[in-house]
């Protein structure tokens, strides 16, 4: 009766003052400490009832203490505001690490024209040892070992060839589709680091949001997708004569339309530029531009300078269109020593061979000296820009040329007029030697060797036939 009349006292006591105590809870703490409640009501210490709950009504609010248990705490009430949802807007998409950022697929003349170009968009190098580039149907690629140095570009060729740092070689024909096709950048892991997909779709919807996002910087210019295939093919920065004479960039047409290129600019590292005059390249034609001053023609354009443009050692050449858009960017290394020569038997799958060097003429050496190249195959090769070489790298650079099929083409050592049979390598002295082993390397635009022909010179013999 006792405890009971105890029960409903507190009940009454702390429903009076249960205003009061609750702010000076709630503000040093949720727990309230069990010594304290005891104090206050004394006859709890001196009880063997086993514990009850004790039920404490706050206004509008109820809570359960357990004054035996110093753990129990008493609970406070959190009021959640009303928060409005975070809008997080959609976020333009960044350039990838490193990105695949041309394919040319469809090159006008041969496969062995097919290229993927890779660019390292960061401030730092890239191992791309074991990395793997990969078509549609798991045709792979393993990269060797190879480091991608920072906003620098690597051209991997579908064809055969001596790898260095801007250019390496799968070593098969055709991969590409025509029509479509996906390219996939693999780390070494097999983590995909980008996808590259042609033909390029339209975007259904422009992105939405307002956050700008900081481009990574560059020293390489973004390609612009829309622009016409046209493409630099090749730059002779470093020719047998004088540079200034000889210097020259090769820009060809891959697209299906003639491209009016009136107003285009070419520019060096440094800015040096040329703007085209009133030119149009028509569809899979190549226009050369040649540093010197010239008269201007349908596959010739002279940029009018007595000095040279291209660095011998490395430089780039960007081609713009009148808007400033960037059309293509073509980057070179030069090689650190002259290629390897091929050793053992020419491939015998070749449709470009050496078939005769005449390297000891009746006469003088200079005015007889030449080397017989046949293409056994079923249609025209353009040997633009392929190139002859003795055993000491001495050079000839085939101009803007095409050999029908089961032709011939004699290549002069001395100084000419070019036509469809003959072509002149311009010497003042012999190349061949008469005696001693010689060797004749045929490369295609890449420094790929095609074909060769390896003599030994002998005394009363005025050349040799070539397997």
């Amino acid at each position: 009766m006792f405890l009971k009349r105890l029960v409903t006292f507190m009940i009454v006591t702390v429903s009076l003052f249960g205003m009061a105590l609750w702010p000076t809870l709630a503000h040093n703490g949720s727990k309230i400490s069990t010594n304290s409640l005891a104090d206050s009501i004394p006859s709890l210490q001196s009880t063997t009832t086993p514990t009850a709950t004790i039920t404490i009504y706050l206004p509008a609010l109820m809570h359960k203490f357990n004054p035996a248990d110093p753990s129990t705490p008493i609970p406070t009430t959190t009021i959640t505001p009303t928060v409005s949802p975070t809008i997080t807007p959609t976020l333009m998409p960044t350039r990838p690490p490193v990105e695949i950022i041309y394919i040319e697929y469809a090159p006008v003349n041969t496969i062995t024209g097919e290229y993927v170009d890779i660019k390292n968009n960061q401030t730092s190098p890239v191992d791309m040892t074991k990395w793997t580039l990969s078509d549609a149907v798991s045709n792979t690629f393993t990269f060797p070992s190879f480091i991608l140095q920072p906003q620098a570009m690597v051209r991997v060729w579908g064809i055969s060839g001596t790898n260095d740092v801007a250019n390496l070689y799968w070593g098969r024909t055709a991969i590409w589709n025509n029509d479509k096709d996906t390219a996939i950048l693999r780390d070494a892991q097999g983590m995909e680091i980008h996808q590259y997909i042609y033909p390029i779709a339209t975007p259904t919807a422009q992105p939405t949001g307002t956050v700008t996002v900081t481009p990574i910087p560059t020293a390489i210019p973004t390609i612009n997708p829309n622009a016409p295939k046209v493409k630099i093919i090749y730059i002779e920065y470093a020719p047998v004569n004088t540079d200034a004479d000889r210097e020259y960039v090769d820009i060809q047409n891959n697209d299906m339309v003639a491209v009016t290129m009136t107003g285009w600019k070419l520019s060096d590292e440094g800015d040096t530029t040329f703007t085209f005059p009133t030119f149009t390249l028509q569809p899979g034609a190549m226009v050369r531009v040649w540093v010197i001053t010239g008269t201007n023609d349908a596959t010739n354009l002279y940029w009018g300078r007595t000095a040279t443009v291209w660095n011998n050692d490395k430089d780039a050449a960007t081609l713009k269109d009148t808007a400033g858009a960037v059309v293509d960017y073509y980057s070179y290394v030069a090689p650190t020593a002259p290629p390897n020569l091929p050793t053992g038997t020419p491939p015998v799958t070749a449709t470009v061979k050496i078939t005769h060097i005449e390297y000891s003429p009746a006469g003088s050496d200079l005015d007889g000296e030449y080397v017989d190249i046949k293409n056994v195959d079923t249609t025209a090769i353009n040997l633009t820009n392929w190139s002859l070489h003795d055993a000491a790298n001495t050079t000839f650079k085939f101009p803007i040329f095409s050999l029908d099929s089961q032709a011939t083409v004699r290549v002069w050592v001395k100084a000419g007029t070019n036509d469809a049979s003959n072509l002149y390598w311009g010497s003042t002295r012999s190349i061949w030697n008469n005696t001693g082993e010689e060797e004749a390397v045929l490369r295609d635009p890449t420094g790929n060797p095609v074909y060769w022909c390896i003599y030994t010179g002998q005394t009363g013999q005025t050349g040799v036939n070539c397997p």
